[in-house]
């Protein structure tokens, strides 16, 4: 009963309702065109216990994360990052509860992966649609640039699309002061991508 089965399964579901799969536990779709629907399904599986999956989405801006790659000398692939998320706890409220398969218990893997994929249409593609939009992700983005993890390259990329070139010069160098306290390698990281956007 490895976790890896109930993801194949899972992705099957998502498959049977137009969503593609290029790699396992990855699926998505386009949501408008370069712009792709995301979820993530970390679990927790105790050894032979049943395993938790909670669920969180998110959309994949191409334009956004291929930009951010580029000036940073990473490697781009659709679908792979996320550039707005959010947990289906919260989308949910009250209606959040675990996704649970049990080993013990396998005649209730369908039925928990159906609810899987209602939840997902019920809930997941409204919020998709919600925030398939520029100002949303850029407010997304600007609360999130002090936590690092690329959130400053995708906010930069985000202000050049919208031609707030000026302000995006006055955020290009307010972080280069801000990330002085986070380590070399981060400052490195920052310098490289803001010199290189900065010449396009």
């Amino acid at each position: 009963f490895p976790s890896h089965d109930i993801h194949d399964q899972i992705d099957a579901a998502f498959v049977a309702i137009k969503y593609r799969r290029p790699r396992r536990a990855c699926c998505y779709y386009e949501v408008s065109p370069n712009v792709y629907s995301w979820h993530g399904m970390p679990c927790d599986s105790r050894g032979f216990e049943a395993i938790y999956f909670m669920l969180n989405i998110g959309l994949h801006f191409r334009d956004i994360e291929e930009t951010a790659c580029r000036y940073s000398n990473k490697k781009y692939k659709t679908g792979e990052g996320v550039t707005i998320m959010d947990t289906f706890q919260s989308v949910l409220g009250e209606k959040y509860r675990y996704f649970t398969f049990d080993p013990t218990e396998p005649e209730l893997i369908k039925p928990e992966i159906e609810r899987i994929i209602h939840l997902v249409q019920q809930f997941a593609i409204p919020w998709y649609k919600e925030n398939n939009n520029i100002e949303s992700v850029t407010e997304y983005l600007k609360a999130r640039v002090n936590t690092l993890g690329f959130y400053a390259e995708r906010y930069s990329v985000a202000l050049s699309i919208q031609g707030k070139d000026q302000l995006l010069s006055k955020f290009i160098e307010e972080h280069r002061e801000s990330v002085k306290k986070c380590g070399p390698s981060i400052v490195s990281d920052w310098e490289q991508f803001s010199k290189n956007f900065k010449l396009t």
